[in-house]
């Protein structure tokens, strides 16, 4: 039986003023007889304060993933105390949008647990398809036929994929070496670099698309990415990607699936909106303690 009380966490208390993340505030706290908010930081005060809450709860701890040393400090204390935990982000697929939101065991990314063959469920599979497929049609996205160019996708310097999975501090220097290691002529091979929406980047050696990333990406001869929403869409779409980055596990699509479908339809079995059901949202946290719980044994 899952408990009917949650603690909310985020590193910097924006539960309530980030729209994005009120909304999910809202979705889950109308499912639970009661939510506190709290939120862990670099402030030691703070951290104490936040750790006695953990010690001492008896609820589920829903952590906002944010920046990944939060985040991290939340699980550990968890796992520590033996407090059930979920992460919560925005969805991956079948595009990220403003109220998309997933369930992740133990992390997100190389993190994650729960995205995994092992947890397919066949009963969902067909109406998840659907969804995607509807996706990719409504947005006239298909397989081009693919020219002798390499796209390279940006994500934000300060996120967790790139802190905690790479060594990338700069996105040219990062393309440079990659074209170097992997002895690519530019002569012969376009260099086309996509910048995060929020890192916009206008002056560079490489040409800078004018495009949507998944658009540039259409006729790519394959794509470099190191964690996005995209590379779920792009390899839904049968679009190679080396994905660049390191973790515990294997990214969630790269993980031995017999159909990359088959990823996308599980992703989507741990995501909720603001239209899910208070009792799916409980359905959807309790499987992915169980995933917890069992990767811990």
């Amino acid at each position: 039986m899952i408990k009917d009380q949650i603690i909310l966490v985020d590193s910097d208390n924006s539960m309530l003023s980030d729209p994005i993340k009120k909304r999910a505030t809202d979705v889950l706290a109308r499912s639970f007889d009661s939510a506190i908010i709290t939120n862990v930081n670099a402030n030691p005060h703070n951290c104490v304060k936040f750790a006695n809450v953990i010690k001492n709860t008896n609820s589920i701890v829903v952590i906002w993933n944010n920046l990944k040393p939060f985040s991290t400090y939340a699980i550990d204390l968890c796992n520590r105390f033996d407090s059930d935990y979920v992460i919560i982000e925005r969805g991956i697929v079948p595009s990220q949008g403003n109220d998309n939101y997933a369930f992740y065991s133990n992390g997100i990314c190389f993190d994650n647990t729960n995205i995994s063959p092992e947890n397919f469920d066949p009963n969902t599979y067909d109406k998840n398809l659907e969804t995607i497929k509807n996706h990719y049609a409504s947005q006239n996205l298909h397989r081009k036929e693919p020219v002798e160019k390499i796209v390279f996708v940006g994500q934000l310097l300060f996120d967790s994929t790139i802190t905690h999975y790479t060594r990338i501090d700069s996105y040219e220097d990062f393309i440079d070496s990659y074209i170097k290691e992997k002895s690519i002529d530019t002569n012969k091979t376009e260099i086309v670099y996509c910048p995060h929406p929020r890192m916009p980047t206008k002056e560079s050696k490489y040409k800078i698309s004018n495009k949507k990333t998944v658009e540039e990406c259409l006729d790519a001869k394959y794509v470099v990415a190191v964690s996005s929403t995209i590379i779920y869409e792009l390899v839904g779409l049968n679009i190679p990607v080396d994905i660049v980055g390191k973790g515990p596990y294997k990214f969630p699509t790269e993980r031995g699936w017999d159909e990359i479908l088959k990823c996308h339809s599980t992703a989507l079995d741990f995501h909720f909106n603001s239209k899910t059901e208070p009792e799916q949202i409980k359905t959807k946290i309790e499987k992915t303690i169980n995933i917890t719980r069992a990767a811990k044994k």
